[in-house]
């Protein structure tokens, strides 16, 4: 038999045949853990997307090769943010690792993806998947985030207090894929949690069970980085906070108006010419009417604010893109 070079075949999607001895990975985790990126690393970008049957929800899954030169399926599910599954995508999720999706053969193993940055959120998740029994690989994103911003993780103490192998992981610049495909081609490594009972059911003794795990494993990073410590002292400041507040609105308003003029100024001509245009070559009466005070006025009348709200929008973007729009709802 060929050996599979691609991304996976349904049968009803293609005419190879599903090959049962190739091993499935889930990738799971919540949403913007980088689960994306890590399975863009380790398939090199060889991925598919098809919908689950009867569900309007993605999936990608891909190939990656593994030192040994064997080839694992790799599913990217959902992002999830609960086992106690609300959504459809969490729905979806829970019932492909429980080998309940239909057309979906079961899955091998996890692989676990957290932000190491915020590591005390993903903890009562991986718990929860630990007890469903099946074999679970913790990948730890954005360590060198977390180590930027004075915290750390251990990967090797998590595999000491909870027996499942860790790895740190910097997906976009391909740090720890190496170290993550070696684990996943030892299967002896990566087996079913055999202390699932020890994990708590309830969800709010599940987070004691992680505070305690985390205390462990992990030093919490700083809640900023030194010119965004100094930046809040100024921004959240009860007095030097609420000046700048008063600056940014007085500056933000007048440049919707004052900016957006010369722009609408040159649409409310433009409108008057072709309103002018129509008149000299449509005879007086009703027709002209129509387009020239209907039509054209009508729909100047809209055309001639598009660069203020368009200013508007831009201005709102770049404020809460750059972080001042929370802390001026927090200054308020």
């Amino acid at each position: 038999m060929a050996t599979l070079s691609g991304p996976r075949k349904h049968e009803s999607e293609d005419s190879l045949p599903i090959l049962a001895s190739i091993r499935r990975f889930a990738l799971v985790g919540s949403p913007n853990s980088g689960k994306s990126t890590l399975f863009n690393s380790l398939t090199g970008l060889r991925a598919k997307v098809a919908n689950y049957p009867g569900v309007t929800v993605d999936r990608l899954e891909g190939i990656a090769r593994l030192p040994s030169g064997e080839e694992i399926e790799l599913i990217d599910l959902p992002g999830i943010y609960s086992s106690e599954a609300l959504s459809v995508e969490e729905h979806v999720t829970m019932k492909v690792l429980r080998g309940e999706m239909p057309g979906c053969p079961p899955v091998d193993g996890i692989i676990f993806v957290a932000d190491a940055t915020s590591l005390a959120r993903s903890l009562p998740l991986l718990g929860s998947f630990l007890k469903l029994g099946l074999p679970v690989v913790l990948a730890l994103t954005m360590v060198d985030e977390i180590k930027a911003r004075g915290g750390a993780v251990r990967p090797h103490r998590i595999q000491d207090v909870l027996g499942i192998p860790a790895v740190g992981i910097v997906g976009n610049k391909g740090i720890g894929i190496d170290d993550l495909k070696a684990i996943l081609d030892s299967p002896e490594e990566i087996q079913p949690f055999r202390s699932s009972s020890s994990i708590p059911d309830e969800v709010h003794e599940r987070f004691a069970w992680a505070d305690d795990i985390l205390g462990q494993i992990y030093r919490p990073p700083r809640t900023g980085t030194p010119l965004t410590d100094r930046a809040d002292s100024i921004l959240l400041h009860p007095v030097l906070g609420v000046i700048v507040f008063a600056l940014v609105m007085t500056f933000f308003f007048q440049a919707i108006f004052a900016w957006a003029a010369p722009l609408q100024d040159f649409m409310e001509g433009l409108v008057g010419s072709i309103g002018q245009g129509i008149s000299a070559l449509v005879p007086d009466g009703l027709l002209q009417s129509i387009l020239v005070d209907g039509i054209v006025a009508g729909v100047g009348s809209v055309v001639v604010f598009i660069p203020q709200i368009a200013l508007l929008f831009i201005l709102l973007t770049l404020m809460e893109q750059i972080g001042y729009m929370s802390r001026a709802v927090f200054l308020i």
